[in-house]
């Protein structure tokens, strides 16, 4: 291949998830001679699939390497912004919050720039949904909320996946129902959409929407290798809906997949 063909086979990795091999491709690519600013792209997107990876010594040593070679400060903001991606979660979050309201607020002139659009979403989706995770939801509703119609169609599901948990725990239900409705409408297989179908029946559980609820549960068990809560919470809930909905032979069946799974 080309360098150009393993520049974008990296990014394709890169961008679906896949680091491990997207590593080797960029380290490939950096034993190569490049430009700098070639050179700066080849590590910024390492650093990101080292981050991904849980190696953040890695990947900051070589956010220093572009700090080095970036001698015009072209890709400072972008350095910046990941050395806040990078910091692990969940042990610092609350630091990632505070550097990222700052990056935010002092860099909100030129992330302003059309240029800086991409960088701007991103630090704004990271800091939208480290703020649900340690519920300051209102606040992540709200960062959230600003960036959603600027969302690409995966994001977009991020997005409202994260923004449904802070409604949730907000006491907004509707809303809730809204937005992971959202999310399975555009019936894509991801964990977006696993973990959609299981918190609208858990919603309807709590509504006492039995039947709503075993269909919805029923559609996160079709996509339970995608669902990122464990399975025994999906079988308990759904032997409980069943119980409700009178159905106990399959109530008792679903009770011993729970049991199971302990």
């Amino acid at each position: 291949m080309t360098d150009d063909q393993i520049f974008d086979e990296a990014l394709r990795l890169t961008d679906a998830g896949d680091f491990a091999p997207a590593v080797t491709l960029w380290e490939e690519l950096k034993g190569r001679s490049v430009d700098i600013q070639s050179k700066c792209l080849i590590l910024l997107n390492e650093r990101r699939c080292l981050s991904g990876l849980g190696e953040h010594d890695r990947a900051r040593d070589l956010l220093r390497m572009v700090e080095e070679i970036d001698t015009g400060g072209e890709f400072c903001l972008y350095v910046a912004s990941a050395y806040i991606d990078n910091l692990p979660r969940p042990q610092k979050r609350e630091e990632a919050i505070k550097l990222g309201h700052e990056f935010l607020e002092r860099n909100a002139k030129q992330l302003a720039d059309p240029q800086f659009r991409v960088l701007a979403f991103e630090a704004k989706l990271s800091l939208g949904c480290d703020l649900v995770n340690v519920s300051k939801f209102e606040e992540g509703i709200a960062v959230l909320s600003e960036i959603l119609p600027f969302a690409d169609p995966t994001e977009r599901r991020r997005i409202l996946s994260f923004r449904a948990t802070a409604f949730q725990h907000s006491h907004q239900d509707g809303a809730a129902i809204d937005d992971l409705n959202q999310i399975v409408q555009a019936e894509e297989h991801d964990q977006w959409t696993a973990d959609a179908f299981y918190d609208l029946g858990m919603i309807y559980q709590s509504r006492e929407a039995f039947a709503w609820a075993k269909q919805n549960l029923q559609k996160a068990e079709s996509l339970k290798n995608l669902l990122t809560v464990p399975l025994k919470y999906l079988y308990v809930a759904l032997a409980n809906t069943c119980l409700s909905l009178r159905e106990r032979e399959e109530a008792r069946r679903y009770k011993k997949l729970a049991e199971a799974e302990a």
